[in-house]
Order: structure tokens, then C-alpha cells, then sequence
């Protein structure tokens, strides 16, 4: 009887002597992954969320178009390089302007977003966000939308008293391969989350998202070509 209780006991020595040393590797291996990640948020700089220089903006969802077409979904961050290696050219940079169809600065600014892609069109993408500003006479639709975008005829621009079909620029549908977006923001979602206040205010980020110009504390829409001219100099087409 001694020796069956004997053996018993090496038994479950040894069973106890195995699981300490399991529970020793999995600890172990537990350990290095923390290890591990503990390294990566060190050594890495926070992506900071905002709208100034540096920072990485809000996302951007919902529908857009090109001239004359349907919509369809859009997701600004999908757009982005990540891993953008910094040459100015290897990857297109991204011109995003807030416009409301009924704002008469938006209207002449119109011309300008034009003259940008007819010059940078081979360097950047445009995404114009229509938004809707809570004031009287700024009541637009999708209608009115389009009708700004491909310049057609339309009553209803610029609070309400001109035809679409009549602002300045040139139909906004991109040159030399650019892509140039209309998304829809009608309720104002991404104008808030960019906690932003009027219309126009126009944006440049870098292929990787970051923002490299902000309007309302780089001079206004105004010095966005010229932003670009810094950049690119004449070799933007």
C-alpha cells in the first residue's frame, strides 16, 4: 500500500512540476508581448486629431460624386497613405475646401478651386464638402448640389438668387487624372467634427493625412495656391 502511495505522489510531482514550467513559458511569452507593445508606443509619436498643422483630421463618410454621375460611398481615411515615404511626388496630396452652394464667397471661390486643378491637377486630389449653413437664405438639396458641381441650370444658388448654370469657374470634374469630389454634408456632420464655423474654408493634407494648410489661420483660401506653388512650384501639370 506504501508503494502504490508512493508512486501516486511522484505522479503528481511531476504533473505539478510540468504545469509550473507551461505556466512559466506562457508567462513568459505574455511578458514579451507587453514588452513588445510597450516598445511600439514609446517609440512611436501620437497621430494627434484636429485641424491644424501636423494634426490628423476627422474622417469624412458619406456619399459623393464626380461631375456628372451618381453618387456613391465615400470614406476620406480609406484615401490616405499611411505609409507615405515624404517625396512630394510619389503620392497625391489632397485639397479639401467646405462650401455651401448658397454662400457668395463659396460662389466666387468657385473660380478659384478651378484655376487650382487646372495648375496642380497632376499633384492633388479636390474634395469639396457641401455643407449647409444654419442661417436664412442657406437652404440647399442635392439638386442644387449637382447643379453647382457640374454647372448646370439650376435656381437656387447663391441664397437662392442665381442659377447654378452662372458661377464663375469651370465645371468642377478635375484635369490631368485628378479626381474631384463633391460629398455630400447636408446636416453638417464633418463641418462640426472639423469644428468649423463658416464657409469657405479650404484645407491641404499631405498624401498621408496630415494637414499642411488650414485657411483660417494660413491667410484664407486666397493663399492656398500659393501654398501649393511652395510646394509643387510650376511642376504641379
Amino acid at each position: 500500500m506504501m508503494k502504490d502511495d508512493n508512486a501516486s505522489l511522484r505522479r503528481r510531482l511531476f504533473i505539478d512540476q510540468a504545469g509550473d514550467g507551461r505556466l512559466s513559458s506562457f508567462l513568459a511569452v505574455v511578458s514579451v508581448f507587453f514588452i513588445g507593445l510597450m516598445f511600439i508606443a514609446v517609440s512611436t509619436d501620437p497621430v494627434v486629431i484636429g485641424v491644424n498643422k501636423g494634426e490628423m483630421p476627422p474622417n469624412i463618410t458619406g456619399e459623393a460624386r464626380i461631375a456628372h454621375s451618381d453618387w456613391f460611398a465615400f470614406d476620406l481615411y480609406a484615401k490616405f497613405n499611411e505609409s507615405w515615404n515624404g517625396n512630394i511626388t510619389t503620392d497625391r496630396w489632397f485639397v479639401i475646401e467646405f462650401m455651401d452652394t448658397d454662400c457668395p464667397y463659396c460662389w466666387r471661390d468657385a473660380e478659384t478651386m478651378s484655376q487650382i486643378d487646372a495648375q496642380f491637377g497632376g499633384v492633388i486630389i479636390t474634395i469639396v464638402v457641401a455643407s449647409e449653413l444654419n442661417i436664412p437664405g442657406h437652404e440647399s438639396s442635392r439638386k442644387e448640389i449637382e447643379a453647382f458641381q457640374d454647372k448646370t441650370d439650376f435656381e437656387g444658388c447663391y441664397t437662392g438668387n442665381r442659377n447654378c448654370a452662372d458661377r464663375p469657374g469651370d465645371i468642377h470634374q478635375g484635369s490631368d487624372g485628378n479626381l474631384f469630389y463633391y460629398v455630400e454634408d447636408l446636416p453638417g456632420k464633418a463641418l462640426s467634427e472639423w469644428n468649423l464655423q463658416g464657409t469657405p474654408t479650404c484645407f491641404l493634407l499631405k498624401p498621408n493625412g496630415l494637414v499642411a494648410f488650414n485657411s483660417a489661420v494660413d491667410g484664407g483660401c486666397d493663399q492656398l495656391g500659393v501654398k501649393l506653388y511652395e510646394i509643387f512650384g510650376s511642376g504641379g501639370n
